[in-house]
């Protein structure tokens, strides 16, 4: 079974499993807990499976690349691909929507979907992972 944190020594080993990447299933396991909430009225539950789905993908990056990262939370990862300016501003861009605040009424801007926002950055991510030839199904 994989472990939740990637950043070690032995981050490569744990992001294979028989040559298939770990990080995607954990990523998908993650994206289907948030789409499961969301259509049981669970806004809030699926919002922290969206962040947590794209924190297992910025994790993966960044290991692969040696990079060490602060915290272990989804939302300290996610900071710091926000403010990678060697990534596209579309990366980003959706980092930084994944770390937005809920309002006091308990929501996000309008028009903010993380669900989306966690695909399309496992998406962008999984072009820039050594070894992987397919992105994350973005129909799931």
């Amino acid at each position: 079974m994989a472990r939740r944190d990637y950043a070690g020594r032995h981050a490569w080993r744990l992001m294979y499993n028989d040559g298939l990447p770990m990080w995607e299933e954990e990523f998908q396991r993650e994206l289907e807990a948030a789409i499961t909430a969301r259509a049981g009225g669970n806004e809030g539950r699926a919002r922290v499976c969206a962040r947590r789905a794209a924190g297992v993908a910025a994790r993966a990056y960044f290991a692969q690349r040696g990079v060490p990262i602060r915290g272990r939370s989804a939302q300290d990862v996610l900071l710091r691909l926000s403010s990678d300016l060697a990534l596209s501003a579309e990366i980003r861009e959706n980092a930084r929507l994944l770390t937005l605040r809920v309002n006091e009424d308990f929501g996000l801007p309008p028009g903010v979907d993380l669900i989306a926002c966690a695909r399309a950055l496992a998406t962008a991510l999984a072009g820039r992972l050594i070894g992987v030839d397919r992105p994350p199904d973005p129909t799931r």
